[in-house]
């Protein structure tokens, strides 16, 4: 097989694409639609999906619930797509401390609608860089310490002198 699901919410994989050819690029695809046993991702095409390519360090974009997700693939790569429902606010979309990005590292993500903060817990490990990146879907970040060159897409990076749980959060306009 060239693609691997994993199904950790019915609103959330995490897909990787491999190329087992290690001598040509390859083009490595999947629809987002239709049923797993036709090679399809079994979510609804009526929803808009957010994918974020681990190893690159990439937004794809945004994606109708009838595309295909598709990728070439240099030989012998593989990739590791977290592809998320996109919300109607600000949400996380990957973390760089491992590639199932959030899924092992993050806990009580939550959007509060009243303040306009997006919070969590991360798990971070003492002098080594964690970045959160979010969607904005369509607001500002105005917290401190968060980099939004990216009207699309913002990222938090938290730095801890101890290995330990971080709760964090992010106001938005």
């Amino acid at each position: 097989p060239h693609v691997y699901d994993y199904e950790v919410k019915e609103v959330w994989h995490q897909v990787t694409f491999y190329n087992s050819d290690f001598e040509n690029e390859q083009e490595i695809g999947i629809d987002i639609a239709g049923d797993p046993i036709d090679g399809a991702l079994n979510l609804d095409p009526q929803k808009n999906y957010l994918i974020y390519d681990f190893w690159n360090d990439n937004f794809c974009g945004v994606f109708d619930g009838e595309a295909r997700i598709e990728q070439v693939l240099r030989p012998g790569e593989a990739r590791m797509l977290s592809v998320r429902e996109k919300e109607n606010h600000p949400q996380v979309i990957s973390t760089n401390r491992h590639i199932m990005q959030g899924y092992l590292d993050m806990a009580d993500v939550k959007w509060d609608s009243k303040t306009k903060e997006l919070s969590g817990t991360s798990k971070v490990v003492a002098g080594d860089p964690y970045i959160i990146t979010i969607a904005n879907n369509g607001m500002i970040p105005i917290s401190e310490g968060v980099d939004s060159n990216d009207e699309m897409v913002s990222k938090l990076e938290i730095n801890s002198t101890e290995t330990k749980e971080i709760q964090w959060s992010i106001s938005f306009k």
